[in-house]
């Protein structure tokens, strides 16, 4: 996270101009070192790195505004077994930024607001409609996916005479669809107590086959 300081009450600064998102599906670690200006990159490579695992990490200093008496920085490595160490340029191109211009400007008029809401709420009828038509319909991929998911949990459900270790049900989205296959999987293991049901993110499962 890039960092700017407020520096006074008449003239406030964003507390933060950009994130950079970890690697969580095959795992990352980065460290950050708030140093005096005089410290430079090098002297803590050699005095800190040499006949370590992440020998290779090494530091770089992160971009600051304006001459500040100390700076940040940062190094890191993926936790996979070849821990390959973050570059500057790699984390770089990783950062996103908060800024965005006028031409991208998110405010909306009131008017526009409404439209968007009245839109909104003149469409829900249809998407209903839709969705009770889909699984009316013996032959749709609602009913068939619901159909052969229901035999296989039957068919897990008989053969457990109590919850074991093994996931019987692994439930996993990103954000919205993960939200809410948490309180399916929930409310899942209420009514089936016997089956190991699990949630998890769409990331996490995909390292996994990494």
């Amino acid at each position: 996270l890039a960092i700017v300081w407020p520096t006074t009450r008449a003239r406030p600064r964003a507390a933060a101009t950009g994130r950079i998102d970890m690697d969580d599906a095959v795992g990352e670690a980065i460290e950050l070192r708030m140093m005096h200006r005089r410290f430079c990159t090098t002297d803590l490579n050699l005095n800190h790195l040499a006949g370590t695992l992440a020998a290779n990490a090494e530091y770089f200093i992160l971009p600051s505004a304006g001459n500040l008496s100390h700076y940040i920085m940062i190094r890191g490595l993926s936790l996979t077994r070849a821990m390959e160490p973050l570059t500057m340029e790699a984390f770089f191109k990783r950062i996103v930024s908060f800024r965005c211009s006028q031409t991208q400007s998110l405010e909306l008029s009131p008017t526009s607001m409404q439209s968007s809401i009245s839109k909104d709420l003149v469409d829900v009828p249809g998407v209903l409609v839709e969705i009770d038509d889909s699984w009316d319909d013996r032959y749709s991929l609602n009913r068939l996916s619901a159909r052969k998911f229901s035999e296989d949990l039957a068919r897990l459900v008989k053969a457990r005479e109590a919850k074991g270790h093994k996931i019987d049900v692994l439930v996993f989205g990103v954000e919205n669809s993960l939200w809410l296959g948490q309180q399916f999987a929930a409310d899942l293991a209420r009514i089936f107590p016997r089956l190991n049901v699990v949630a998890a993110s769409s990331n996490i499962v995909l390292g996994m086959f990494q």
